[in-house]
């Protein structure tokens, strides 16, 4: 080794990053983001698994975060065995779909879209056992009837909206910005909370005006025409 050579410090040590400032992020953005992730993951990497092999895989990696956050046990380990499920129907690898295609001899891409379509307010429920557990009953600590009635009050009136706006059609046919703002208004509608309720009759409110009068004209028609 040459003469006067320094060994120690390493660099790394001699010139340590800089602590940066910590953000704090508020824990509902947080469960978004890595519910929104997680589903991303689970759809695109274990689909086609059988069910106690994708449990045990994701929740090794998803449930410790959720955990870590807040949410209640139960409720995370539903929340990753639902999403894991439906990745089943969830395009490009979606094995339930694929056989359902086989059987009846139908495109496999397009039956899996299909059944993505179908089954996207699916997507919203995973995500109301993390905002209000009350949905699950069991859990005592957040349990009321008051808060569980409004739950699934609100959330099966939601993905009632989302089927509409994804069907296109209501008490008669919806056009695309009308189908737009019923899916605004489902996803507000099943986000807990009564200010989000609100603000999605605010959408909602001119879809509802415009399918009651098309339908009385379409009704009017017929009882002209009979």
């Amino acid at each position: 080794m040459a003469a006067g050579l320094v060994t120690e410090p390493y660099w790394w040590e001699a010139a340590p990053p800089k602590a940066l400032p910590e953000k704090a992020v508020q824990p509902r953005c947080d469960v978004v983001v890595v519910g929104s992730g997680y589903a991303g993951m689970s759809a695109a990497l274990v689909a086609g698994l059988p069910t106690t092999a994708l449990y045990i895989m994701l929740v090794t990696v998803a449930q410790p975060a959720l955990a870590d956050l807040g949410v209640p046990p139960l409720a995370a380990h539903l929340f990753v065995l639902y999403y894991g499920v439906i990745s089943e129907i969830t395009p490009p690898v979606c094995a339930s779909a694929y056989a359902a295609a086989g059987i009846a001899g139908a495109n496999p891409f397009r039956t899996g879209i299909s059944a993505f379509s179908l089954g996207i307010a699916k997507l919203m429920v995973p995500m109301v056992f993390v905002y209000s557990p009350a949905m699950l009953i069991v859990l005592d600590d957040y349990f009321t009837w008051s808060a569980f009635l409004e739950t699934v009050i609100t959330c099966a009136i939601g993905i009632v909206m989302m089927a509409t706006a994804v069907s296109a059609y209501f008490l008669t046919p919806l056009s695309t910005p009308l189908r737009i703002l019923m899916a605004i208004g489902g996803v507000l509608m099943v986000a807990p909370g009564l200010k989000s309720d609100l603000y999605s009759l605010l959408f909602i409110t001119p879809v509802l005006i415009q399918q009651v009068m098309a339908w009385r004209q379409e009704r009017d028609a017929l009882l002209e025409n009979a």
